[in-house]
Parts: C-alpha cells; sequence; structure tokens
C-alpha cells in the first residue's frame, strides 16, 4: 500500500492558511485536517481518498514534524492585515467601534466607540510582540475576565507561536520543501501561485483541477455558502479577505511600533513600511 505523503499548510495565524488548505484539499482530491485533530472546518474533505494528506499548522519551526518526510506550503501575509482579521476573528465587535474615521460616532454610541478602541488598542500591542491566546470577550466583565485568565504580560514573552517576525524568518530561509507564497500574491492570481507551489514541490497536478478549485473556493460564494448551512465557525474565518484593510484602522503611532519591531521583515518581504 502506498504511503501517503504529508503537505503542510503552515503561516502565522490570520495570513490565509485555511483557503490554502481548501484549494489544496480540492485539487488533490485528498484529506484535510488540522495539526494532530480532525479540524471541523474541513469536514467535507474527511472521505476523500487521493494520495495525500493536507495539514493546517501554524507551527513555528520544524520541531512538530518529526522526520523529514513531507512538504509544506508556507503563507506570508501583510502584519498590519494579521492583526485586523485577528482582531476581528476573536471580538463580536462592530467596525464602526475601532475606525480611524467612524461615520457614525454620536453621543448615544460614543461609550461603545471608546471600550471598543480600549480592546483593539491593547490586543494589537499584544500581537505586535508574539502571538499568544487573545483575551476573547466584547464586554467590559468578559475582557477583563481574560485578561485576569491568560497572565498576558507573561504571555508576550512565552507564546507557543511566537512572533510575526521569527515565524516568518524561519520559514523562508530556503528550505528544499517549503514553497513559500505571498497571500497578496495569492489573491491577485491564486491559480498561478497554487501552480507553482505544487510544481516546486514536485507534486503533480492537472491545471484543470486547480481552476475548479479556485472556482469552487472564491471567498464571497464560500462564506455565502456557509451561512445559508448555518456553518458560523467555517463562516468566521472568511471575514473580508482583502489587502490593504488595515489602513481603515492602524494608527500613525501603531504603525511607528509595528515598523520598530517588524519592520526588516516585514521590507524584506516586500511589505514597505
Amino acid at each position: 500500500m502506498k504511503n501517503k505523503v504529508k503537505i503542510y499548510v503552515n503561516g502565522f495565524p490570520k495570513s490565509g492558511t485555511t483557503w490554502v488548505v481548501r484549494l489544496m484539499a480540492y485539487s488533490l482530491g485528498s484529506y484535510a485536517y488540522g495539526n494532530g485533530f480532525k479540524d471541523s472546518a474541513f469536514d467535507e474533505y474527511w472521505d476523500n481518498k487521493g494520495d495525500y494528506y493536507i495539514i493546517h499548522s501554524h507551527s513555528k519551526d520544524i520541531s512538530e514534524y518529526g522526520s523529514s518526510d513531507w512538504k509544506m506550503i508556507y503563507i506570508i501575509r501583510d502584519f498590519r492585515d494579521v492583526i485586523i482579521s485577528s482582531f476581528f476573528h476573536h471580538y463580536g465587535i462592530d467596525e464602526d467601534q475601532v475606525l480611524l474615521s467612524p461615520s457614525n460616532v454620536h453621543k448615544k454610541k460614543i461609550r461603545r466607540w471608546l471600550w471598543g478602541n480600549l480592546i483593539f488598542k491593547i490586543e494589537t500591542y499584544k500581537i505586535i510582540r508574539s502571538w499568544g491566546s487573545l483575551s476573547g470577550g466584547s464586554s467590559i466583565i468578559q475582557f477583563i475576565l481574560g485578561l485576569l485568565r491568560l497572565n498576558w504580560i507573561k504571555d508576550l514573552r512565552h507564546s507557543s507561536i511566537g512572533s510575526w517576525s521569527t515565524h516568518v524568518n524561519f520559514w523562508t530561509k530556503g528550505c528544499n520543501n517549503v514553497a513559500v507564497i505571498r497571500y497578496e500574491d495569492l489573491l491577485q492570481d491564486t491559480e498561478g501561485e497554487l501552480t507553482k507551489a505544487m510544481k516546486r514541490l514536485g507534486v503533480p497536478v492537472s491545471i484543470e483541477k486547480i481552476q475548479k478549485a479556485v472556482s469552487v473556493n472564491q471567498f464571497d460564494s464560500q462564506k455565502k455558502l456557509f451561512q445559508k448551512k448555518s456553518e458560523e465557525e467555517k463562516a468566521k474565518h472568511l471575514r473580508r479577505g482583502i489587502s490593504g484593510d488595515w489602513v481603515r484602522f492602524l494608527n500613525k503611532n501603531t504603525i511607528r511600533i509595528i515598523r520598530d519591531v517588524h519592520g526588516e521583515t516585514m521590507n524584506k518581504n516586500g511589505y514597505k513600511i
């Protein structure tokens, strides 16, 4: 019996890895799951019988992967957009509560806007330093309990995933079995970037299958389908899926801090800051 090849789809959280897992599983007709568990985000691929295991991962280094008998697609995304995507994924807060220039803040909503901004600033500064579990919850009580539970100052130094720069620098240093894709390039030419990654990894797949995978996994249609089927956890992974959304939320001071911490890695990967 032929052993199935493991293909990890890895990246810093909120970099588009879930989307790429779905593209890969559909293209290759293969089983998809989370690293070490059956992730319900990919349940429609659990019965696939292809030659590969497509595995979703956020691992910061090679220690979790064991033997060298695996391949990887590593996704990089503009860290500024990672911050925004992460925040709205974890919090049930309206955009107008954290926009730089909200259109409808008046006396009745000013407290909601101030509260949303406070949460946003705290969580933004946390993730700039190091990824850890966010505090969670959009009410004052939930948020404070989350901070107390997490001991988050310590968490900044001891995260299982680490900082964005450390994560990106480790996986982009030129491993033969790792194909690197920028999320922004994938948005512009999904078919082309996926084809190049498959070729680099030596994974044979027809262009027709890739085209079908891209068609089926269009962002807007997938989100509407999940919402129609009441699969809210899947829909939650699909907020806007665009590039450059950060300009509506990050002020000059936050950009300066990001530049100080991650500027070198961002510029090296084409994200001018």
